[in-house]
């Protein structure tokens, strides 16, 4: 979810945004209403409130929207409802992937540089990227705090 970027990494983005007219950004992320956050929060241990989950979800969404909100059409914030099956980062050329696994956050997990060049990355991740994105504007799904 966005709460390690809200918490760990918001002031830099926020700099790089000011300082470069030219840089976008699009962020996709799960829908803290989609019925995989259940699956996602019991794996997680919020076996007796998945709420609270849901809840964490939604605040690092919202303030993530919050903070950009400044940048207009330079950033954009879609959630998906679908099985969350990677977590990936992609600059430029470079993807950063995440391994999401059942014991416990992917923050706490391994994580891989790849070059957009290697075999098999354009379709693993930027394909993957582009199709939830895809997906998501033909169901008009984007993010408007509530």
């Amino acid at each position: 979810n966005l709460s390690i970027m809200e918490a760990n990494y918001m002031s830099d983005i926020l700099e790089a945004m000011r300082l470069n007219d030219n840089l976008h950004m699009r962020i996709l992320t799960l829908d803290p209403q989609s019925i995989f956050v259940n699956f996602r929060g019991q794996q997680l241990g919020f076996q007796e409130n998945i709420s609270l989950y849901r809840g964490e979800l939604d605040a690092a969404v919202r303030g993530a929207h919050f903070q950009l909100r400044k940048f207009g059409d330079r950033v954009q914030i879609r959630v998906y409802d679908d099985f969350p099956t990677q977590i990936g980062f992609y600059f430029d050329t470079e993807i950063l992937a995440c391994v999401v696994s059942a014991t416990g956050r992917a923050r706490e997990n391994c994580a891989f540089l790849l070059s957009s060049s290697m075999p098999g990355a354009q379709k693993s991740f930027i394909e993957h990227f582009e199709y939830l994105w895809d997906e998501q504007n033909k169901k008009s799904v984007q993010y408007t705090p509530g």
